[in-house]
């Protein structure tokens, strides 16, 4: 996978019917400053959470990791509810995508999820390179 722009087509996908409503009742300018503000806010948290692990190679400057997509836009999403007067609100499974979001980041930063460099590639693991196996050194020189 590559590095994708995070967009507001990607977060107005996953609104709701009432959420979309309520974002289009502010104005479009108002509306589209706060997206873009939020989107440029969790694109530039993702980036550094994927910069956290020195294993990781960042993709051009905007960009986050493709497989990083659907926790970016649940994190969005979150934010853009959240700043909308809608009686909606965030339901349980709201909570639980962003919660996991979050834990997905910090998996990320940990290194613990290895993201593709912008060209798609994995890079390599510490067990890989070390010649360790389950945490114990193999190759001992």
């Amino acid at each position: 996978m590559s590095w994708v722009a995070l967009s507001s087509t990607h977060v107005l996908a996953r609104l709701t019917t009432d959420e979309r409503d309520a974002f289009e009742a502010v104005g479009e300018a108002a509306s589209t400053d706060k997206l873009s503000g939020i989107i440029a806010q969790v694109a530039a948290l993702v980036r550094s959470k994927v910069a956290t692990f020195s294993g990781n190679t960042p993709g051009d400057e905007g960009t986050i990791p493709a497989g990083a997509l659907y926790h970016a836009v649940s994190l969005c999403r979150a934010a853009l509810v959240a700043a909308q007067p809608t009686m909606e609100g965030s339901t349980d499974q709201r909570a639980e995508e962003t919660r996991q979001a979050y834990l997905y980041l910090d998996q990320v930063a940990k290194g613990e999820v290895l993201v593709t460099s912008p060209d798609g590639v994995y890079p390599v693991t510490v067990a890989e390179a070390t010649g360790s196996y389950g945490g114990k050194v193999q190759l001992d020189f």
